[in-house]
């Protein structure tokens, strides 16, 4: 069994989606909305994929949150 085969098919796909895009991009992480957009997902299902994500240890809220909290890959 791989790391990543417990991840659901839509959060693995943005992860990648964050690594093909090079490391400038995955270090400047995710809001909610992006992650939607590139998961053609909620703004609700969303929030619920990167808090899972969080919970899961790949990815932790950036310092500053608020309505524009940004999501950071755990390297």
């Amino acid at each position: 069994m791989t790391p990543h085969a417990a991840l659901p098919r839509r959060e693995l796909a943005v992860l990648r989606r964050l690594f093909e895009e090079g490391q400038d991009r995955a270090e400047l992480g995710i809001s909610a909305a992006s992650y939607g957009k590139i998961a053609r997902a909620s703004l609700a299902s969303a929030t619920r994929d990167l808090a899972e994500l969080e919970g899961k240890g790949a990815m932790a809220r950036a310092a500053d949150g608020g309505r524009s909290t940004r999501y950071l890959l755990n390297w």
